[in-house]
């Protein structure tokens, strides 16, 4: 969903974090993650987003909020912003990420998904080479990933 044009810019946004808003109207399913789901965002000044809310009972990684916002890797979404964010509809204030949009869609919907087969060339060239340079930069910025 684009919002460049003001017409499509849904109301009922919830600021949090210094430059984004979040919309709770606008779930995005595909994009859930293990820390929770994902909603619509966008930064106040324009551009789409996505934000994790961190509603699952999983503690959010403050401790590398920084770090997560000076990391800039083409294998690695962007943290944006991040803030606390008052859920309208319970009331009850959680901690919410929101982050660059993937340029692509996930590669499996859950781990019982089959994939056709591809070469270890493309394998290493789609997927080996750039999970290593993302760890890479993690190690570098003192983060560990946590789930691999």
């Amino acid at each position: 969903m684009a919002y460049e044009n003001q017409q499509n810019v849904p109301s009922g946004g919830a600021s949090f974090g210094a430059q984004a808003e979040l919309f709770p109207s606008i779930p995005l399913p595909d994009l859930n993650a293990a820390g929770g789901p994902a909603y619509a965002a966008r930064l106040k000044n324009g551009g789409d987003l996505m934000a994790i809310l961190c509603n699952t009972g999983q503690p959010a990684r403050l401790d590398a909020v920084n770090s997560m916002r000076t990391l800039d890797h083409p294998s690695i979404l962007r943290l944006m912003d991040s803030g606390i964010v008052l859920w309208p509809s319970d009331n009850i204030r959680y901690y919410a990420f929101a982050y660059q949009r993937p340029l692509a869609p996930r590669l499996m919907q859950s781990l019982g998904d089959t994939l056709t087969p591809i070469s270890d060339d493309a394998l290493n060239h789609h997927f080996i080479m750039p999970i290593i340079g993302a760890l890479s930069e993690f190690m570098r910025m003192g983060i560990t990933h946590n789930a691999l």
